[in-house]
């Protein structure tokens, strides 16, 4: 398959999946850290519109809120992933295909 052909591919599957409802709250999100009575500090995940999501409170604090800020990328981006990776028919394409579609159906609430 040729550099055209992946692209073509690649530009209808994204077309197809952004026609697909979304049922999580629209990246990007961001990261503020909140200090509480007593000291105890507490991640912040915010959407882009400024609304609260989420409230981190297990250590460590900061990298923990700044990977479920960075949810709605990583879904992006595996998605992305997996459309690229339908080109590769090798045993580690197929795993890393395997790989994508397990990630994918985790964040979807499906069974792969």
């Amino acid at each position: 398959m040729n550099n055209a052909e992946l692209f073509h591919r690649w530009a209808n599957s994204r077309k197809a999946r952004e026609g697909m409802e979304m049922r999580h709250t629209p990246g990007p999100w961001g990261v503020g850290i909140e200090t509480l009575r007593y000291s105890d500090d507490h991640g912040q995940v915010i959407s882009s519109e400024g609304e609260h999501l989420a409230t981190v409170s297990m250590f460590p604090i900061l990298e923990n809120t700044r990977l479920i800020a960075a949810a709605p990328e990583l879904l992006e981006g595996c998605r992305d992933a997996l459309d690229y990776a339908d080109s590769d028919e090798s045993s580690r394409g197929r795993a890393f295909r395997r790989r994508l579609e397990i990630v994918i159906a985790k964040v979807e609430g499906k069974t792969p």
